[in-house]
């Protein structure tokens, strides 16, 4: 079988102009895209606590609109899980007393108090910027498990903690795109669960 050079030479030239006008065309479409909005609970011009977030009840499957301005909770400490005092949990709230691990405090971005049944599951979404350190905790009460699983950043997880009432965290680095933290019960019975996302200064 013998290859002339002329076909050899063509088809390395059409490879070659293959990958560029797909690298090419790719730039092109980057470039051309709109600003990602990737649901529910993205954040605006880089603020994590100016957005809206969107929860689904579980019951009725009705879409309501949550602001981060519910009633305040208490502070743990992350490291004894004790208790330090209240969030203001205000639109724009702080966390001030997280000195203990190093971190100045920082602003409630979402919080969630929710009832999930067997196979049920509570997904909140929020932007975070690159290297940006938020603290997620979390506690739970009932005959169950809680499977946390964060996706789009880098956390120690898919976390499965004992409902057991006492409060569990995780720090979780964003990536600059979209993270999603879902919750939901990780055996066959209901569980109470309560979670915060706080961002870090």
């Amino acid at each position: 079988m013998d290859v002339d050079v002329s076909h050899r030479l063509r088809g390395t030239v059409l490879v070659g102009g293959a990958v560029v006008a797909l690298t090419l065309g790719g730039w092109w479409w980057q470039a051309q895209a709109p600003p990602t909005l990737t649901g529910a609970g993205v954040a605006a011009q880089g603020s994590s606590t100016a957005a809206t977030y969107w929860r689904e009840d579980p019951v009725t499957g009705v879409m309501t609109p949550e602001h981060p301005d519910g009633a305040s909770f208490f502070r743990v400490d992350p490291g004894t899980g004790g208790l330090i005092g209240e969030i203001d949990n205000t639109a724009g709230g702080t966390v001030s007393d997280l000195s203990g691990r190093g971190w100045a405090g920082g602003e409630v971005v979402w919080t969630e108090r929710v009832e999930l049944g067997p196979g049920a599951a509570v997904v909140r979404q929020t932007r975070i910027a690159h290297d940006e350190r938020h603290l997620l905790t979390f506690t739970c009460t009932g005959p169950g498990d809680l499977l946390v699983v964060v996706t789009g950043a880098r956390a120690a997880d898919p976390l499965t903690a004992a409902c057991d009432g006492a409060v569990a965290t995780t720090e979780v680095i964003g990536t600059g795109a979209s993270v999603r933290v879902a919750l939901s019960p990780a055996g066959a019975a209901a569980v109470k669960v309560q979670a915060r996302l706080i961002a870090l200064r």
